[in-house]
C-alpha cells in the first residue's frame, strides 16, 4: 500500500510532468496541502535543493538510471542528518519491500555514515 507522500510524489511527478508549468504545480501543491495529502511538496525541478539532497538524488540517479521519480527531501531542518527519499524504478520489479530498501542504502552506503536517520519509499515502476 502505498503511503500518502509516495502517492503524492508519483502524482506530482506525473501531473507536473504533463502540464510543464511552475504556476500549475504551485495551484497543485496549494489543492494538495489543503486536503492534507502530504506534509511537503516542494519544487518540482532541482532548484532549491540542498546540497546534501542534491548529491543524494546525483548518487541515486547514476545507480538507479531508469527510475521515473528520485525525490530527495532533507526532513532534518536543513542540517542534512535525515532525509526522505522517494523512488520510483522498473528496477524493483520482482523484490520484496526489504530487498528495495537495501539497494538504496547500498547505493547511499557512504553519505549513510553522516546521516542520522533516512525515510525510504519505493515504488515499482512500470518498464
Amino acid at each position: 500500500m502505498l503511503t500518502w507522500n509516495v502517492l503524492a510524489a508519483v502524482m506530482r511527478h506525473h501531473t507536473l510532468q504533463a502540464l510543464g508549468s511552475r504556476h500549475m504545480s504551485q495551484i497543485l501543491m496549494k489543492q494538495l496541502s489543503t486536503r492534507n495529502v502530504v506534509k511537503c511538496l516542494c519544487t518540482s525541478s532541482g532548484a532549491g535543493k540542498t546540497k546534501g539532497e542534491q548529491s543524494i538524488a546525483d548518487q541515486l540517479k547514476s545507480k538507479f538510471p531508469s527510475a521515473k521519480i528520485i525525490d530527495v527531501n532533507d526532513i532534518s531542518g536543513g542540517c542534512g542528518s535525515m532525509y526522505d527519499i522517494i523512488i520510483e524504478t522498473a528496477e524493483f520489479k520482482g523484490m520484496s519491500k526489504v530487498n528495495q530498501h537495501r539497494k538504496v542504502t547500498e547505493a547511499l552506503s557512504e553519505q549513510i555514515k553522516e546521516m542520522h536517520g533516512l525515510r525510504i519509499h519505493t515504488v515499482v515502476g512500470e518498464s
